[in-house]
């Protein structure tokens, strides 16, 4: 299983919190905000990337070494 810092899904909520962030700091700095067409399309990739995942949403295992999908997955058998 990859980290959960590889996963596509989890940087674009990431990106689209920082986002979300900026823009409401922005008033009040002065700076300009960020689109809200940005946070559509990055709510739209982190859409498909859970669409296209692999595995379960984990970020860690258990102490056996087990995630919970795969003690689940093993009573199936």
């Amino acid at each position: 299983m990859k980290p959960f810092w590889k996963s596509k899904t989890f940087w674009a909520v990431l990106i689209t919190g920082l986002i979300g962030l900026w823009n409401s700091l922005a008033p009040e700095t002065g700076l300009p905000p960020v689109p809200d067409w940005i946070i559509t399309v990055l709510a739209a990739l982190g859409l498909y990337g859970r669409a296209v995942a692999q595995g379960p949403l984990v970020v860690k295992p258990n102490a056996a070494g087990d995630t919970r999908a795969d003690a689940d997955r093993s009573r199936l058998r």
